[in-house]
């Protein structure tokens, strides 16, 4: 019996255990084991940045922020995490570098390092994307293997490529590698599947077949500030971006900001308690009913299973409404563009995440980056629901989202209906007839495949046929288009995961090499060739960019549309197709496949093999009136050779009297647009120039030397043909034809147009007619691109033309560049001679500032009166017409007796 005086039994057994334990348990000390965002630069319209410290044993914690400044430290109630604003001070205090974030609690301290680094350059760097680009989407785990040494990090065993659902052991070193196959193929911008850092292990929550498999697809991240380890290195990511840049390729990153992987940390240990919509033990699994998000009448009860219910009732939900998450999620994206150079972002499940976030998300990205542009993901055939996510317009709720693109799923189930099961071409066009409902239909990014549906060839009725003309229309139509890697060469592929097959030639040991044209099948490399010829006629011809679409027939299985001067036809029959269109004029087509289209009454005729489409030059919108024929002796050369341009057409006008006095001999004008010069059945708009017409008069009445006139017909390459080469610096690899215009892509051609006209037209002319082949003997003249490269002419080859003659000079291009080009290389004013004109209506009314620098760029160079003439002609405006009226008078200039 125990005395009433004695502790209780209890207390004698813990002061026993203390005694054995030698003294009473001490705190542990704080460890802090992750920081995001690990860095952030100097200028950055975020400052303070709100730094998230993960650890152990933060409880109570401060900070010492040393140089930088802490404020506004929250410690979460498990003590796992530290929420504090870190302020970059500016001016010559903080300089790039490493700096220290001291944890410090009762029971000690640690330190986290912050990096602050310098901006990057913005030159070549967060470009955007647009209609004038192609994007090309891969995944990174199936395209290329460039490192075999993270094919298994940590020999996990989770790379077998016989495996739909593991890994495969591509890249970001392989992707790099093979950029140049992108380019050649004529991709501007690069999309991968996200590259953030997913589960390194088996994936036991989600299984098919009750088999557990691998987030290969990078769709489950685990820390959004990391590369995963299968793929490469953040270091190793903004290699890949510089890499793309050099080589004129955009890069676009995947993001995700609705939902985690299963296995995150933040699963197990939530940074705030409201950081998800529930917790994986009670959550909502997701209804999927988007509609309600655009239905003014749906309930919040009703929206709330889309917005917060978790995908396959498997990925957590993020709450974006929990202050802490949006900042987090905001500044994620931010410090990948900012640290690696992105051009733009695919946003996945654009639907499910609240639009007040999208709202201020987008506003932070055009903050910080202006230009670069992003692409939601709405995955929905409804034309309707796409018009409701698109930015640039306050819906019911009062939110734009300010997003710059979606993806065009409406369009792309009729362009699979119609040529992947061999359908009808009038849903097609009757969905473009439904982008009256968009702000701007332009914007979207146009697709045959991707990632998350069957491959076009994956369908027993799909055909390389169907396949080439769906090419012909994506690449037509407006629009961003988009090639699913593969596509290109018509891999065949079910659903996920075989839609998502190994790129053939991406591993050493692969059977063949589908990079390389000798490692295709002739199938694949006849359908790679076509589209390469359609992205290359994409990028060439601005208007299958630029202009809108007008629809000139539609049949069952016939369609011809005309974009800007370029007509598209469509054959989608089994059989041959006689097509007559309400048309003026169209040249050769451009692919090569159909024959040139007939005149006939007021109307062309199309013929269209099977299964088949075509594109043509409009040379004539509307059917010319009665030829007024050509004045003098006029001869036609057919389709010229040139080892250096395209072969074309030259006319050669030759004066009254050539055939009489054989002994006599003439100057040569050299014309541009020689299509445009002496006959309206082939002029553009029916009014030609008169050129023949008004020498014969000038020369009747003795204003100007009898001469010889040399019109050079244009050709499909025109804008870069006419550009000056020297004047674009060698690494821009588009350039601007005006704010008003999509510019071109790709270089200037204008030195491969001179050497054609100098070392191979001017020797045959010379050959062949009598004419004076001396410097002041010899002029050029063209109108608009054409005055551009008339003058580029006369300074890179002053030696072999003494005159030229410049109506409405497109200064605009390159933004001036010429202006600044003839800065530098005019020749001498005391040898040559210039005459320059423009209106000051349609597009001439944009040249006045520009035609200002050159004449005084012109007058530096000691042009002046009468070897530099200079006119305006008000009320005159940017046509054939127009300067038809006035050519008398730089004729007068060029041909002074």
């Amino acid at each position: 019996m125990i005395a009433p005086s004695s502790p209780p039994p209890r207390l004698l057994a813990l002061a026993a255990l203390l005694s054995l334990a030698g003294a009473p348990l001490a705190a542990q000390a704080p460890e802090v084991l992750k920081t995001d965002p690990p860095s952030w630069w100097q200028g950055s319209t975020i400052n303070p940045v709100r730094v998230m410290m993960r650890g152990k044993n933060l409880g109570g914690a401060r900070l010492e922020c040393g140089t930088l400044r802490c404020a506004n430290v929250k410690v979460s109630e498990t003590g796992t995490t530290v929420f504090a604003d870190v302020t970059i001070p500016g001016g010559p205090t903080v300089k790039p570098g490493r700096y220290a974030l001291a944890v410090v609690t009762t029971a000690g301290r640690d330190t986290a390092v912050f990096d602050v680094l310098p901006p990057l350059t913005r030159q070549g760097r967060f470009r955007g994307f647009d209609r004038n680009d192609v994007m090309y989407l891969l995944m990174p785990d199936r395209f290329a293997n460039g490192d075999p040494a993270n094919d298994d990090p940590g020999g996990a065993g989770l790379l077998d490529r016989t495996k739909g659902r593991y890994y495969h052991g591509g890249d970001l070193a392989g992707v790099q590698q093979r950029l140049g196959y992108l380019k050649e193929l004529g991709a501007t911008t690069l999309w991968m599947n996200p590259v953030y850092d997913n589960h390194d292990g088996l994936n036991r929550k989600e299984t098919y077949d009750g088999q557990p498999i691998t987030d290969y697809h990078g769709y489950g991240a685990v820390d959004f500030y990391d590369v995963d380890e299968h793929l490469g290195t953040v270091e190793g990511y903004r290699a890949l971006v510089d890499s793309a840049h050099a080589k004129g390729l955009k890069v676009v990153m995947d993001m995700v900001a609705n939902h985690t992987g299963p296995y995150h940390p933040w699963v197990a240990d939530p940074p705030t308690p409201t950081w998800f919509h529930g917790t994986a033990e009670r959550h909502l699994a997701n209804t999927w009913q988007t509609w309600t998000l655009a239905d003014p009448n749906a309930s919040a009860r009703m929206r709330e299973g889309t917005l917060d219910g978790w995908f396959i009732d498997i990925l957590p939900d993020l709450n974006q409404d929990d202050p802490e998450v949006r900042q987090y999620l905001i500044q994620n994206t931010l410090w990948w563009i900012g640290v690696t150079g992105l051009d733009g972002i695919r946003q996945d499940t654009w639907p499910y995440v609240p639009r007040t976030f999208w709202r201020d998300w987008m506003k932070a990205i055009k903050r910080e980056f202006p230009t670069l542009k992003v692409v939601g993901e709405v995955f929905d055939g409804d034309a309707t629901m796409t018009a409701f996510f698109q930015g640039g317009v306050p819906q019911f709720d009062g939110i734009d989202t300010g997003v710059d693109a979606l993806f065009d799923f409406p369009l792309f189930y009729p362009l699979r209906s119609a040529f992947q099961e061999g359908g009808s071409v009038r849903g097609v066009a009757q969905m473009l007839a439904r982008d009256r409902l968009y702000k701007d239909p332009s914007s979207f990014v146009t697709f045959l495949g991707l990632h998350d549906v069957p491959r076009f060839m994956g369908d027993a009725r799909a055909t390389l046929d169907g396949l080439k003309l769906a090419w012909t229309v994506l690449m037509t139509t407006r629009g961003t288009p988009l090639i699913y890697y593969g596509d290109e060469i018509g891999m065949p592929g079910g659903g996920d995961p075989d839609n998502r097959r190994d790129f053939p030639g991406g591993w050493v040991d692969d059977s063949r090499n589908a990079f390389e044209p000798t490692g295709r099948t002739p199938d694949e490399d006849q359908l790679f060739s076509h589209l390469q010829a359609l992205t290359k006629l994409r990028a060439e011809r601005a208007d299958l960019r630029g202009e809108t679409t007008e629809t000139l027939l539609l049949t069952e299985q016939a369609w011809v549309y005309r974009r800007g001067n370029t007509l598209v036809a469509i054959n989608n029959d089994t059989a041959v197709a006689t097509l007559r269109v309400s048309l003026g004029l169209a040249g050769a087509d451009l692919l090569g496949a159909c024959a040139t289209p007939e005149p006939q009454g007021d109307v062309v005729v199309l013929a269209l093999p099977r299964r088949t489409g075509c594109v043509f030059p409009i040379t004539a919108r509307e059917v010319p009136g009665p030829a007024l024929g050509v004045s003098g002796e006029r001869r036609v050369i057919r389709a010229f050779p040139s080892r250096n341009v395209s072969s074309r057409h030259v006319e050669v006008w030759l004066p009254p009297g050539y055939g009489r006095d054989t002994a006599a001999r003439y100057p040569v004008v050299y014309l541009q647009d020689g299509q445009n010069v002496f006959d309206p059945t082939t002029a553009f708009s029916g009014v030609d120039w008169a050129v023949d017409e008004t020498m014969g008069r000038l020369i009747a009445e003795r204003q100007v030397r009898p001469a010889i006139v040399v019109a050079i017909w244009n050709s499909s390459r025109r804008p870069q043909e006419y550009m000056a080469t020297k004047a674009i610096p060698a690494t821009d690899s588009a350039f601007t034809l005006g704010s008003e215009l999509p510019p071109i892509v790709g270089r200037p051609l204008g030195d491969a147009y001179l050497r054609f006209l100098v070392m191979e037209l001017k020797p045959f002319i010379d050959r062949t007619f009598r004419t004076r082949t001396g410097r002041d003997d010899t002029m050029l003249m063209g109108s608009s691109m054409g005055g551009i490269i008339s003058l580029y002419a006369l300074a890179e080859y002053p030696e072999v033309f003494g005159a030229a003659a410049s109506l409405s000079t497109h200064w605009p291009a390159g933004d001036g560049a010429l202006i600044d080009y003839l800065g530098r290389e005019l020749p001498d004013a005391a040898t040559h001679r210039v005459y320059l004109d423009r209106g000051t209506l349609t597009l001439d009314a944009t040249y006045g500032e520009y035609q200002t620098r050159a004449e005084a760029a012109f007058r530096a160079k000691g042009y002046a009166a009468p070897r530099l003439q200079t006119r305006l002609f008000e009320g005159a405006d940017h046509t054939e017409r127009a300067w038809r009226q006035r050519v008398e008078i730089p004729l007068r200039f060029l041909l002074v007796p």
